[in-house]
């Protein structure tokens, strides 16, 4: 349908010995101009639907404007006109176009997304910001994990460092008493 409304478009442009359209000669006048008043778009907007109204292609222009979503004044036709009449705008989705870049929170996002590793700048980014919500939301600062305890020898790992001596001895003897602790459930289960 539009193909044949722009074909017939074309073909009234060129039976008019190339005349152009009125939104030809003037193609601002027929959109939006930033930090305009009210009062100047009003202005504006009825200059430009007189002169649709003399244009040859008027209703083919009602349509495009329909079909395919435009902004502006199309067929003498404005936006909001245009929803009243039923016709909806252009939906935006809720995404931006732009990539995820590395070293920030939405590229740590993509990461896990996308099932990729995560690099080290992306994973910075994200640990910045969860600092920055919390210090936001009033929660006090964590303090790092003591070395010489199974929290500390955690940290290492997750910091991809090799553990100290006392974080070492520290698992150790978390292992050892978790060993320990499971023989004698074990023993309590086949005793009870």
């Amino acid at each position: 349908m539009i193909s044949d409304i722009l074909a017939a478009a074309n073909a009234l442009r060129v039976s008019n010995d190339g005349a152009l359209f009125p939104c030809s000669s003037d193609p601002e006048l027929f959109h939006d101009v930033e930090g305009e008043s009210s009062k100047e778009k009003r202005a504006r907007e009825t200059e430009a639907k007189n002169l649709c109204l003399d244009c040859p292609v008027m209703i083919a222009c009602a349509a495009i404007g329909r079909k395919l979503y435009e902004s502006g004044i199309w067929g003498g036709e404005t936006d909001s006109e245009r929803r009243a009449g039923g016709y909806k705008p252009k939906p935006r989705s809720w995404r931006t176009n732009k990539p995820a870049v590395c070293g920030t929170d939405g590229g740590y996002q993509k990461h896990l997304k996308k099932k990729t590793k995560i690099c080290d700048e992306c994973r910075a980014a994200r640990n910045a910001k969860r600092r920055e919500d919390r210090r936001r939301k009033g929660a006090k600062p964590r303090k790092p994990a003591d070395c010489g305890t199974r929290s500390g020898a955690v940290r290492h790992d997750r910091l991809k460092e090799e553990r100290c001596e006392r974080c070492i001895a520290a698992m150790k003897a978390y292992e050892a008493a978790r060993t320990i602790k499971r023989r004698e459930l074990r023993m309590k289960a086949a005793a009870g």
